[in-house]
């Protein structure tokens, strides 16, 4: 399954929204970062969408609840 560019931009966007690099990310997830890298640019599928909006959401939550900043109209989305 190949990501749709508007998913793959949305995943990008919301990282950066957390202000976390590629590798920062997969880190977080226990993945590797070329699959950070992929999932960003299509070439290669989320196996688990849902699990990652969930990981997404609890990172951004993680954030706030340590004051950190998140732009929550970006990190809403993917």
């Amino acid at each position: 399954m190949k990501l749709q560019p508007t998913v793959s931009a949305s995943l990008r966007d919301r990282r950066r929204a957390l202000g976390m690099t590629q590798a920062a990310l997969a880190k977080e997830l226990g993945v590797a970062p070329m699959s950070i890298s992929r999932w960003e640019i299509g070439s290669m599928g989320v196996a688990r969408p849902l699990w990652l909006l969930a990981m997404l959401e609890l990172i951004a939550l993680r954030q706030q609840a340590r004051g950190g900043k998140v732009d929550t109209a970006v990190a809403g989305e993917v």
